[in-house]
């Protein structure tokens, strides 16, 4: 079955409970009442939830993962995206001042990527440079005294070698 992103329609009007209900309950036919009743939580909870008053908790993720089978982050995600668009519309309404870029990425992006070690999940920044969108070496993440400190020793190096 495939369900277009049910958040990315028009900001501010798609909630975690729609996407519970657009891609969950209503293709499986499971009402408000009989999830919570399975769920172990009070009709009012899923109710409030389905009308968008109430989002998803760590709790009602892991719920929510137990029942139909998804990964609690999905339903994390859906909760942090709906919240992450209010605070971006809010900013929007009153006028929130603009945050510059950091200066110390001097035109460059950091990219992370996510990987497993033992199970466990961890994360690695790499500094990519915006012209080619290629990883930089490590040490590009150092500030700028430090690399031109790395640069200089590495000069005085060369010009003893050449010697």
């Amino acid at each position: 079955m495939h369900v277009a992103d049910p958040l990315s329609t028009t900001p501010g009007q798609n909630t975690p409970g729609e996407a519970l209900r657009k891609l969950f309950m209503t293709p499986l036919g499971v009402s408000a009442y009989r999830l919570s009743a399975e769920l172990g939580v009070a009709p009012i909870a899923i109710s409030q939830l389905l009308r968008g008053k109430r989002g998803i908790s760590p709790s009602m993720a892991l719920k929510l993962a137990s029942y139909f089978g998804v990964e609690p982050g999905f339903w994390m995600a859906l909760q942090a995206a709906h919240d992450l668009q209010l605070a971006a519309q809010e900013a929007a309404e009153r006028g929130a001042p603009a945050v510059t870029r950091c200066q110390a990425l001097d035109g460059r992006s950091l990219v992370l990527r996510e990987s497993q070690l033992n199970g466990k999940r961890q994360w690695e920044v790499l500094m990519v440079s915006s012209q080619d969108a290629a990883p930089l070496e490590r040490g590009a993440a150092e500030p700028k005294a430090a690399k031109g400190k790395a640069k200089s020793s590495r000069s005085v190096a060369a010009k003893k070698r050449s010697k």
